[in-house]
């Protein structure tokens, strides 16, 4: 799924694959470090970048609109900044403006593995790319589809040089006669193989000189040899196809327009119809990647369908929810087609209308679900499944208010509270300024994101309810308060109503939890008291139906 499912399943399986990348970097880092007496060490701060220390470094960039820019990332690169300075003082004129170029583009721990020798040969053999060979590249193209040095997610290593040594006698009188070449060197030396480790992606060196990678492996050598020949390329891919099991990785190729090349077939070169020729309604989302750059280019494969999502809550649009996905179903499961979350190739993803997410898909069979949490803090997942036609539009819409009609009164309650704790703080004294009164007891901290994401919605019950009393009670360290009244001002609320238990005893003698360094681990805590003095509900964390809840909860208050 794209959202609940697209950013759980996503952002999960991304994030920890990047640490775990991050950690193996790092680990060998540490060891080149120790391993060698005149190694930089990209971790020390002893060595990093401060501008203030390096009047000489500032003074080559002043004047310059993206001054701080590039003083950012070298201050970024740690105790590595000096090889990208390096790199950047060794090239004047363009090639000083391209290599600044990189450096200003390249991710944290690109900046603290990159060395001197691999950026100045990337810029190097690209700006060859550029004056050695019949064609011309288009100086629209150059930066991304040349220079840059990366591929994907392999290591940072040289290549150009021995890319150009290897394959220099494939050039031809145009892009299309070089890369079609290439391609047929390509599928002739290279095979397919299944990936059988964990890790990062093999460098184009270690393809080339195994002879053997994945589809994505192999179009990455693909590009990395076209980009040294001066041909802009980019690698294309399909993660679930329709008709047919698992996904396809490809090469594109610009001359004058993008251009498909297939590494295992040479007889299918430009032919868009390939994934399709034989598998009707067998393309769901493709997409084109070069290195730092990804869209959508499904338009350019299949005809193509929209499919048009709105959700809302108490009856008004809500722009910003995430948590919905699209899946097809492929080999026997339904399938998240993660690669929506990408734009689509010289436009926006979504349509004009902020309020509208507009998923652009070839035509075939596809299952639309959100979800949020139910009253209970079960998920709740709405599903519908759709026929997307050529050119067609499916508008869909979802309600995300859950049902209420199965909440039971014993639901309410997260924690049973008897007898109610009593309390002073300010000119309040609990519970005798209370008793005979329905009210609601609301603890927070600002420094708890669920606090800062509920505090509106409280606050606007409390405010419905104007018959109800409200105690608003801050749980936190006293120089907080200013925050704290300027959040509750912007939320609708009277900041001069605020309760202030600085300890946080009061907070804790009403069972609120909290962990060994006493930080309070399940705020905000509502609770609501009926005019007898009884809990009738007690929820506590995150809850973005809280209002509903709490208005559950209202039935179950009776009075004295």
């Amino acid at each position: 799924m794209l959202r609940l499912f697209t950013n759980a399943l996503k952002e999960r399986r991304v994030v920890y694959i990047k640490h775990i990348f991050a950690g193996f970097c790092l680990l060998i880092l540490s060891l080149s470090v120790a391993t060698s007496a005149f190694a930089q060490n990209p971790l020390s701060k002893e060595d990093a970048f401060i501008a203030d220390n390096h009047p000489e470094v500032k003074a080559i960039f002043e004047g310059r609109e993206d001054s701080k820019e590039i003083l950012d990332a070298l201050t970024d690169a740690g105790g590595n900044w000096r090889n990208l300075f390096d790199a950047v003082a060794n090239f004047d004129g363009d090639k000083r403006e391209d290599c600044i170029f990189l450096v200003k583009i390249m991710p944290h721990l690109d900046r603290l593995e990159m060395t001197k020798e691999i950026l100045i040969e990337h810029v190097d053999y690209g700006w060859a790319a550029k004056t050695d060979f019949p064609y011309k590249v288009p100086e629209d193209m150059f930066r991304e589809y040349i220079l840059v040095y990366r591929l994907g997610d392999e290591p940072v290593t040289p290549y150009r040089a021995l890319m150009r040594e290897r394959f220099g006698d494939l050039v031809g009188q145009s892009p299309v006669d070089t890369a079609k070449a290439v391609n047929k060197w390509i599928y002739e030396n290279s095979k397919v193989k299944e990936r059988g480790f964990f890790g990062p992606r093999p460098s184009p060196v270690n393809v080339l000189n195994a002879g053997a990678g994945t589809e994505e492996d192999i179009a990455n050598l693909t590009a990395a040899i076209l980009k040294t020949l001066g041909v802009p390329s980019r690698r294309a891919s399909i993660a679930n196809f329709s008709q047919q099991a698992g996904g396809a990785s490809w090469v594109e190729i610009y001359d004058g327009k993008w251009i498909p090349l297939y590494p295992d077939s040479p007889e299918d070169f430009g032919d868009l119809n390939r994934w399709e020729r034989n598998k009707p309604r067998n393309i769901t989302v493709v997409i084109a990647q070069s290195a730092f750059h990804t869209a959508q280019v499904t338009q350019s494969y299949t005809e193509t369908g929209t499919i048009e999502m709105k959700f809302f809550r108490h009856g008004e649009v809500q722009p910003k929810f995430e948590h919905f996905g699209i899946s097809v179903y492929n080999n026997g499961a339904w399938n998240p087609l993660d690669d929506l979350g990408f734009d689509l190739e010289g436009e926006k993803l979504s349509t004009s209308e902020k309020d509208v997410f507009d998923a652009v898909l070839g035509d075939g069979l596809y299952l639309v679900e959100c979800g949020v949490r139910n009253y209970k803090g079960d998920p709740w997942v709405q599903t519908k499944m759709v026929e997307l036609n050529p050119g067609g539009k499916i508008n869909l819409e979802f309600n995300l208010d859950p049902p209420l009609e199965d909440l039971t009164a014993q639901d309410l309650q997260r924690r049973t509270i008897k007898p109610l704790p009593q309390f002073t703080l300010g000119e309040v004294h609990y519970p005798a300024d209370m008793l005979g009164k329905p009210h609601l007891l609301v603890f927070f901290n600002l420094k708890n994101e669920p606090s800062i994401r509920m505090l509106p919605d409280i606050i606007r019950f409390a405010n419905d309810n104007p018959g109800l009393g409200f105690l608003l009670i801050h749980s936190g360290e006293p120089d907080e308060k200013d925050d704290v009244r300027k959040a509750v001002e912007a939320a609708g609320g009277d900041s001069s109503k605020i309760l202030w238990d600085d300890s946080g005893d009061v907070a804790l003698s009403w069972q609120c939890p909290r962990d060994e360094n006493g930080k309070f681990t399940a705020f905000p805590a509502s609770i609501l008291i009926n005019a007898k003095s009884e809990a009738v509900l007690y929820d506590e964390g995150l809850n973005l139906i809280i209002y509903e809840l709490l208005e559950k909860g209202m039935g179950f208050v009776s009075g004295p």
